[in-house]
């Protein structure tokens, strides 16, 4: 059986790994797709403002896109609560005595 810190490590990759690592299948999938929709939802944020300045064509104007930090905002904080979320479950949630009587791992 792993260490608590080494699902921690995991969820710090990406959220989600740590469960899926610990065989909790449904809610490490279900917060890695949390986290990578997120992260798509940044780059979306991000990336749009760019996208549709340079599809208008004037691409030598002087006035720059503007990115909407507010709505940036919004997937960092999504992103954030799935990743507090998975390291408090498996800070608190993850009972060792449970995971050997149901899996019969070894410590």
């Amino acid at each position: 059986m792993k260490h608590k810190f080494y699902y921690i490590a995991l969820d710090l990759v990406v959220p989600g790994l740590g469960q899926l690592s610990a065989k909790r299948y449904v809610r490490g999938a279900l917060q890695a797709v949390l986290a990578i929709g997120a992260t798509l939802w940044f780059a979306w944020e991000l990336m749009m403002p760019f996208i549709n300045f340079y599809n208008d064509g004037d691409i030598l104007a002087d006035k720059l896109p503007e990115i909407k930090f507010i709505s940036a905002l919004m997937p960092m904080l999504l992103f954030s609560a799935v990743l507090t979320w998975s390291i408090i479950d498996i800070m608190f949630g993850f009972d060792k005595t449970n995971c050997k009587k149901k899996y019969g791992e070894n410590q």
